[in-house]
């Protein structure tokens, strides 16, 4: 089995539920599925994983929620994001 990217995103009904700060807008995430993937994001997540009693809640790993994309199906070398400043 291969390492795949996968691109998650709030869906419209998870936006509409998420704290307007301290919260992770989207994730690229490379993993071996999309399980692993929502999972690593839960992980990794702000405050939309949490309740405001900090009980955990099931966010990044919630398909009603969000949107897990793949975007490639076979990984080649080279630059996958670049964060460039000119001036």
């Amino acid at each position: 089995m291969s390492l795949k990217l996968y691109e998650l995103y709030p869906t419209s009904a998870g936006a509409e539920g998420m704290p307007s700060y301290d919260v992770a807008l989207s994730f690229i995430v490379c993993a071996y599925s999309q399980d692993e993937a929502r999972a690593i994001a839960q992980e990794r997540g702000g405050d939309e994983c949490y309740t405001d009693a900090r009980e955990n809640i099931s966010f990044w790993t919630n398909s009603a929620k969000t949107t897990c994309v793949e975007l490639t199906t076979g990984l080649t070398s080279g630059v996958v994001i670049r964060n460039f400043r000119s001036g």
